[in-house]
């Protein structure tokens, strides 16, 4: 399995940390991962009270959550954004 090492961060500052994800394994399942994750590590941040989607800094885009990060153009060294998202949307959870 290869991986790369991204940097995950969210919009208001609140948590900027090193990740390594795969990059054969669908980004749905990996972003669910990453937010799992993060929600150990700070608690007390609403990961799970909101909606959220990871969005490339470097491309301005959502990776496609069928696709895997590598095919979704997320390279090593990205950072990834957690944002808010609206209702409705393609969102983790």
């Amino acid at each position: 399995m290869k991986k790369i090492i991204v940097t995950v961060t969210e919009n208001g500052g609140h948590f900027s940390y090193d990740m390594e994800l795969p990059t054969d394994i669908p980004m749905r399942l990996v972003q669910k991962d990453i937010i799992d994750n993060l929600s150990l590590l700070y608690p007390s941040f609403p990961f799970f009270r909101r909606e959220w989607a990871l969005v490339c800094e470097r491309t301005g885009v959502s990776p496609d959550l069928e696709s895997t990060a590598g095919e979704s153009g997320v390279w090593n060294g990205d950072y990834l954004v957690l944002t808010e998202v609206q209702r409705g949307t393609d969102h983790i959870y």
